[in-house]
């Protein structure tokens, strides 16, 4: 990553915030994912070289990697049990 094809750092970080205002309202996968990402590159962003932020985002885009997991996992369960009750419904 190079400061010419980066996004501002300050912009990664208000992006990541709106991330998980998002989150908190919806609880969606996709924003899990993208909030990981973000916080992967701010991780890697040239003005974080080695620093506590980029060592804190690190961690925290794992974390979040697995809460997309997680909360993918916990959306297919809900929808397959809506599925199963309309069938049951409709029996």
């Amino acid at each position: 990553m190079n400061l010419e094809t980066t996004p501002p750092l300050d912009v990664l970080m208000a992006a990541s915030l709106y991330l998980m205002t998002r989150y908190a309202e919806e609880k969606r996968p996709e924003t899990a994912v993208a909030l990981a990402q973000h916080l992967q590159w701010i991780a890697e962003h040239p003005e974080c070289a080695r620093s506590p932020l980029a060592r804190a985002s690190a961690h925290l885009s794992q974390q979040w990697q697995r809460m997309a997991r997680r909360t993918s996992l916990e959306h297919c369960l809900r929808e397959d049990l809506l599925r199963s009750r309309r069938f049951f419904h409709k029996l």
